[in-house]
């Protein structure tokens, strides 16, 4: 109770640094008691699936229908009472695993200037986008996980910034699966700046936080460019890309949706009940270009492909033996000739 009331008086930045130092005195505890089960690896096997999508995007609607099958843990600190979308579409936050991986984060950028919501503008990317770490870091941060199971069942980890991490989260667990959520961006942009408003008008954010609609724009256009393009490039044929629209959609769709997500888990499909997700009648209405994100992942395919090309060929022309290349004639030049 006195912890709570301590913590709560502190600033957002000095709590975020107080709770990465408990962190780094955990594990340095659990290595110097020698702790039972603590993590001596660098990668882990483990077939963990990440929910990675931004801010107001699904993410907690997606960890909860994964959530219900049985062969799932979601991984997390928070009370996982009853979760709902009510009538106007707002769905409470659900199975946030913000314990984990605190030391990715910069603790100068805590909610500073506004970081706290629109944490994936250019001017936030360089400090938070984490693609490598020390193989001390690596065993911390998996243990990180290790030690926050309860349970052998596959663990589920819900942490919107670890779109930022994806290639360094393939490093450490290899059969990591991850899933993408993503929503059209005139109706992101509506919700969020509906919701963050409400907040600062209530008093849970600051009120010198400013959020306009190029702001959440542009937030929205980094994160879904860096996480598809990432996942296509380190993860490929290990991710899935849903929309919300498909799970708050029609009735049809959303089941075909549920099913797709738990049969690419490699899981037996669920029938997840749909009076345990809505409270209202609420039904996703997509924007007139919400096609917009396939139109991007397509041409960040193309990228890639291109890439991949580029790189297959200089690799090809660096094997190849220096008697075999061809003069401008087209003729072979001689080892020996100048």
């Amino acid at each position: 109770m006195l912890r709570r009331a301590v913590l709560k008086r502190l600033s957002a930045r000095r709590k975020a640094q107080l709770l990465r130092l408990r962190d780094e005195i955990r594990y340095t505890s659990r290595i110097l008691t020698r702790a039972r089960g603590v993590n001596k690896l660098v990668r882990s096997d483990i077939p963990i699936i990440f929910v990675i999508g931004g801010n107001r995007s699904g993410t907690s609607l997606c960890t909860y229908v994964i959530s219900r099958h049985p062969a799932v843990e979601v991984i997390t600190e928070e009370k996982q009472g009853s979760f709902s979308i009510h009538a106007d579409g707002h769905s409470s936050g659900y199975g946030e695993a913000s314990h984990l991986w605190r030391s990715l984060m910069d603790p100068s950028l805590d909610r500073m200037r506004g970081e706290g919501y629109l944490w994936g503008l250019p001017s936030f990317i360089s400090e938070i986008y984490v693609n490598s770490a020390s193989d001390t870091k690596r065993k911390r941060l998996i243990d990180e996980v290790l030690s926050s199971r309860t349970t052998n069942r596959i663990p589920l980890v819900k942490l919107n910034q670890n779109v930022f991490r994806i290639p360094l989260l393939k490093e450490l667990f290899p059969q990591a699966k991850f899933v993408l959520i993503t929503r059209d961006h005139k109706s992101y942009i509506r919700s969020c700046k509906h919701k963050w408003t409400e907040d600062i008008e209530l008093g849970y954010a600051s009120s010198d936080i400013h959020i306009d609609f190029p702001q959440i724009g542009f937030h929205w256009l980094m994160i879904n460019s860096i996480a598809l393009y990432d996942l296509k490039k380190h993860a490929e044929g290990d991710h899935v890309h849903i929309k919300l629209e498909e799970l708050q959609g029609d009735k049809s769709i959303r089941v075909a949706t549920i099913n797709k997500v738990f049969r690419f888990l490699n899981l037996q499909p669920v029938e997840v009940n749909d009076e345990t997700m809505f409270d209202g009648t609420y039904t996703y209405i997509r924007s007139e270009h919400a096609i917009d994100i396939d139109t991007m992942s397509s041409l960040l395919e193309d990228l890639i492909s291109c890439e991949n090309s580029l790189v297959h060929t200089a690799r090809k022309k660096l094997a190849t033996p220096i008697e075999n290349v061809p003069d401008v004639a087209g003729e072979n030049v001689p080892p020996d000739a100048e």
